[in-house]
């Protein structure tokens, strides 16, 4: 949007006073869809910037007797106005939606008045980035990117929406007292790929715009941006702006950047790729750009092999885990079918030899039975007592009575308790005489270990 030196008569006067308590102060510039000024809200005296439709070639303003500035549709126009009306109306509503991001001005206020809509956005107290680099100079790439990362950030979520500002120039960006880019006027965005056919309007600006942009049918997206963009960082590291793509079709002299701007040559490489004349060609969204522009290439191709082999990694992992279920199951199964096989198995000796329960203690069913029929009952509690809180079997044959007091004592009970189960034994098979009874089989399970000993090594017969 070009600034105005002098005010024609189509411009509003300062003090004009529009709907909702707005006053016009002054111009700030005018473009092809529209008038911007600075103005102020009456009750609080806050400072806006208001943009009215006036679309160039498209209407005339005409001033009433009530000092109404009206503005008419020109004679055969009438359609066209009216779409760039609805058009202008939905740049409104696209700021609407990107008011929580600093980078993109926000909109305050639509008032629809004299035959036109404004819109009331706020106001950016700055200059544009083409007159600040006239004023300053070339800006280095280190001092550029502070100041384009917002602008980049800010455009991601715009392309994620599916719209495309398509008007993006060292004109739209204002640079605040802030030292922040501020993106303006979308009075050109649109929604990608949304025309459906149908020919959207050729809008550009000389030098920032890609060749797709210069074909009313022309596949416009977020490449699109990109190319504006690039160009636009192009114009802030060397101080002039790029040529127009159509002609670099013909014959492209693009000078390089590297030689005319303080930029590394991978980094000047990124930024000549975004202003590619092949669309496709292109960076094809913000973030690839931006991680083109801080990452190396050496770095960036390390990174991509860093995260292809992690991916393959994890594959292997995945699958060697799979495989490992496919092996584990069956032994899992194996070992159920054990144990439900032992637990019948001892509720059914005990069942046949009526064991009183109310005379001996016996614990859960364990795959190592630990026979301490030779041990005192202290020995006996002292064992159980470290074997408590885990899930495992033992046998305690032992009577509720008191400690024997002779050694004698406690190898006639011995005897008396064989004696039993080899009688319980007999009765469960008397097809088999060798087959050994269940205490026997305890105590060959214990063989290498005295009373005492298990008291100490009583770890080694757990399985967790």
């Amino acid at each position: 949007m070009k600034p105005v030196d002098s005010q024609p008569s189509h411009i509003l006067p300062a003090g004009m006073e529009l709907p909702h308590n707005y006053i016009i102060d002054k111009i700030l510039g005018e473009g092809g869809f529209g008038i911007t000024y600075s103005g102020t809200l009456l009750p609080t005296g806050e400072r806006v910037a208001i943009k009215e439709y006036f679309p160039n070639g498209l209407a005339h303003r005409e001033q009433t007797a009530e000092r109404e500035f009206l503005v008419i549709p020109s004679y055969g126009m009438e359609e066209a106005f009216e779409k760039g009306r609805r058009h202008f109306l939905n740049e409104a509503s696209i700021l609407k939606e990107f008011q929580n991001l600093n980078s993109i001005v926000s909109v305050k206020d639509v008032i629809e008045a004299n035959g036109t809509v404004y819109l009331v956005m706020e106001y950016i107290d700055g200059i544009t980035l083409k007159q600040y680099v006239k004023e300053n100079g070339a800006l280095s790439f280190q001092e550029l990117l502070p100041l384009i990362k917002p602008v980049i950030q800010a455009l991601v979520q715009v392309h994620r929406q599916g719209l495309i500002h398509r008007d993006i120039s060292p004109e739209n960006l204002m640079v605040g007292i802030d030292n922040q880019l501020h993106l303006i006027d979308f009075g050109a965005a649109s929604i990608e790929n949304g025309h459906d056919n149908k020919t959207l309007t050729v809008i550009l600006k000389s030098g920032y715009a890609p060749p797709e942009q210069y074909l009313s049918d022309g596949k416009q997206g977020a490449w699109t941006d990109i190319y504006a963009l690039c160009a636009t960082m192009y114009m802030t590291l060397t101080g002039f702006a790029p040529p127009e793509s159509i002609r670099r079709i013909q014959q492209d002299e693009l000078p390089a950047l590297a030689e005319h701007a303080d930029i590394t040559s991978w980094q000047a490489a990124a930024i000549e790729k975004g202003m590619n004349l092949t669309a496709a060609d292109r960076f094809q969204n913000m973030e690839s750009l931006y991680q083109a522009l801080i990452i190396p290439p050496i770095e960036m191709n390390s990174k991509r092999r860093s995260y292809q082999n992690a991916l393959e990694e994890k594959k292997t992992v995945m699958k060697n885990d799979v495989n490992t279920k496919k092996k584990r199951n069956p032994l899992y199964l194996g070992i159920l079918l054990v144990f439900l096989f032992v637990v019948i198995f001892a509720g059914t000796a005990l069942f046949n030899a009526n064991i009183d329960l109310s005379n001996s203690t016996v614990s859960s069913v364990h795959c190592t039975m630990i026979d301490v029929s030779e041990a005192s009952t202290s020995i006996a509690k002292k064992i159980w007592k470290k074997l408590d809180n885990r899930i495992h079997t033992i046998l305690l044959n032992i009577d509720n009575e008191t400690e024997p007091s002779t050694e004698d004592n406690a190898k006639s009970n011995t005897t008396e308790r064989k004696s039993t189960a080899k009688e319980v034994s007999s009765k469960k098979s008397s097809s088999s005489d060798n087959k050994t009874t269940t205490s026997e089989k305890a105590t060959e399970s214990k063989s290498n270990f005295t009373v005492e000993e298990l008291v100490d090594e009583y770890d080694t017969f757990i399985i967790d």
